[in-house]
């Protein structure tokens, strides 16, 4: 069974997160933004991809987040034990996220994307997104509860895929699939056919995933996670038909 699919992107350099999203200096590089105090990534070809990605085991929450962490993980575990698992895809429904949603989304990105990295996608961060008229923040729900969520950012000629997440209980559905298809759905309705995103290199599932959707492996970029963890670029032109290969997550 395919492992959790997430994706933890950067941002292409064309979409100036710091000039229109505010990118907070803490940010350290995560998702494209240019370190303050680390060298510029190594950018590889794909068959120089290590086997043995660095270990994140000393990576945390930094102390000023670690409270709310706990208190909101606590909180979630509860709603999610609550939660009634869809029992089919037509049990989900798609929904543009709204501000309310901003803190849910950014915990469930920490404890499913983010786990053992320094917290980036903060509720602030996601909240920016969704006010923003060049980003899409794209919810799945079942049953009333978020079941999983995208974030793509566009720009003149390209779209990024920055982050998607589906809760575990809720996997096996094809709810990735259909967050992702919407999206891309929405960037062909703009003109916008380039599509990116960056997964772990040793997410072998999200690149299996993503394979079985159109997408190709581009390239590696050496210690494109806190220079402990390798990333690997995925691109799809949209303009490319593809035969639906019935990928499901």
């Amino acid at each position: 069974m395919p492992a959790r699919v997430v994706s933890e992107g950067a941002l292409p350099s064309n979409l100036h997160p710091t000039k229109n999203l505010g990118s907070t200096p803490d940010s350290r590089g995560l998702y494209g933004f240019e370190p303050r105090f680390f060298p510029p990534a190594k950018v590889v070809s794909m068959g120089s991809l290590p086997s043995n990605p660095h270990s994140t085991k000393n990576l945390g929450s930094t102390p000023s987040n670690t409270a709310v962490i706990r208190r909101y993980n606590s909180h979630s575990a509860r709603t999610l034990d609550a939660m009634e698992p869809p029992k089919t895809i037509s049990d989900v429904t798609l929904r543009l996220a709204q501000p309310r949603d901003a803190m849910t989304i950014a915990h469930m990105s920490k404890r499913l994307i983010e786990a053992r990295l320094p917290w980036s996608w903060t509720p602030e961060r996601v909240a920016r997104h969704i006010r923003h008229c060049d980003s899409v923040v794209l919810t799945a729900r079942a049953g009333g509860e978020l079941a999983g969520f995208a974030i793509m950012q566009f720009s003149d000629t390209a779209a990024h895929l920055s982050l998607l997440a589906v809760e575990p209980n809720c996997e096996r559905l094809g709810i990735g699939r259909r967050l992702v298809e919407w999206l891309e759905e929405t960037a062909v309705t703009a003109g916008t056919f380039d599509i990116a995103l960056e997964v772990r290199a040793a997410n072998v599932g999200a690149r299996w995933f993503y394979r079985k959707l159109g997408y190709r492996e581009d390239r590696c970029i050496v210690g494109y996670y806190c220079r402990v963890e390798n990333a690997v670029r995925m691109v799809r032109d949209l303009r490319v038909v593809r035969t639906p290969q019935g990928a499901r997550i």
